[in-house]
């Protein structure tokens, strides 16, 4: 059996993905069930699958933990600190994300996140492993950003990506519905989104900016389905959910180059999309690529359909990557 630790009840694009997969490995006839963690309470609990994923699970509720010879358990990069406890089964850790690993904390991070947040980092320092400890483990990347970083650190892993919800994958836009909105996600990068914000106010613009925030899925597909461009200069930790899921809706993607973001795979766009914000003329770059997009939208969008085919073509290329990744744990299935 395979099974796949997640936090009790969490809610996001992480999540989901550990979910998935689960489903994958048991479509594929590998038993796999989900593990949460209650961090409150410190322990493996057994209880309901998350209704918002009960759809990808086999069972219709979680297992604890099953620390038993022959077993295979998969922890997401951010609790490795648990990994040390598993002394029988098959330790696999999925890197879904790198700076969410990393110690984040200086004076600076903690005047923009505030105390709680500082607390959570500084808890990282002491609850995770070293590098070298971790390399007695096997590893799966889910982006190529991860996959480098892992090099770095002495450690290889294949990649095990994710792909969207198909509640974001279906019909094409009718281009004559978008209007001049940039749409962004207001939890990343938001101090950068704000200059950007009193620039064009300053300028008398007519772009109207909409963050994505207290939304359903719905609510998010029909703003990105009305929006021309999807902004994104906060870190690109993995291969985020979000740019896609604006490009499948088609909006031109205009990202900063932090993380995940300065590879030309994890987002596949032309590098003139990927604008560093750090450099002196950003605005007035920025501003100048705005522009060159709304007055030709349809050219920019074309630009971007090979990362848009790419997207579409992430769930195949998943169960493709379970398969070898179910291969290098050498199961009978």
């Amino acid at each position: 059996m395979i099974q796949i630790v997640c936090t009790k009840k969490l809610s996001t694009g992480g999540a989901e993905l550990l979910h998935q997969l689960c489903f994958e490995l048991n479509s594929m006839g590998v038993d796999s069930n989900m593990a949460y963690y209650n961090r409150k309470e410190n322990q493996f609990i057994e209880t309901e699958i998350n209704s918002n994923y009960s759809k990808y699970c086999k069972y219709p509720k979680t297992f604890k933990l099953l620390d038993i010879s022959g077993n295979t358990i998969v922890f997401p990069e951010t609790m490795t600190y648990l990994a040390k406890n598993v002394k029988n089964a098959k330790v696999v850790i999925w890197w879904l994300s790198i700076d969410n690993y990393l110690i984040n904390f200086n004076l600076e991070y903690s005047k923009n996140n505030g105390i709680k947040a500082t607390l959570d980092e500084l808890k990282k320092m002491f609850r995770r492993p070293s590098f070298h400890k971790l390399s007695d483990y096997l590893h799966i990347s889910q982006s190529v950003y991860a996959e480098e970083f892992l090099i770095s650190k002495g450690i290889n892993s294949s990649i095990v990506g994710d792909y969207l919800n198909a509640e974001f994958v279906g019909e094409n836009c009718d281009l004559n519905d978008k209007k001049n909105i940039i749409c962004y996600n207001p939890k990343k990068g938001l101090q950068v989104t704000k200059k950007i914000i009193d620039y064009y106010k300053k300028n008398n613009s007519n772009f109207i900016f909409v963050p994505i925030i207290g939304m359903n899925a719905a609510g998010v597909k029909d703003l990105m389905r009305k929006s021309k461009i999807y902004i994104d200069f906060g870190g690109h930790p993995g291969k985020d959910r979000m740019p896609r899921e604006a490009r499948i809706q088609d909006c031109v993607i205009v990202t900063g180059r932090k993380g995940a973001a300065n590879n030309p795979l994890d987002i596949s766009i032309n590098a003139k999309y990927k604008i560093d914000e750090k450099n002196n003329e950003f605005l007035r770059c920025l501003d100048s690529l705005i522009k060159e997009i709304v007055g030709d939208f349809g050219a920019h969008l074309e630009n971007q359909n090979d990362y848009k085919s790419r997207i579409l073509e992430e769930k195949n290329q998943f169960a493709n990557q379970v398969k070898d990744f179910v291969k290098s744990l050498e199961i009978d299935k």
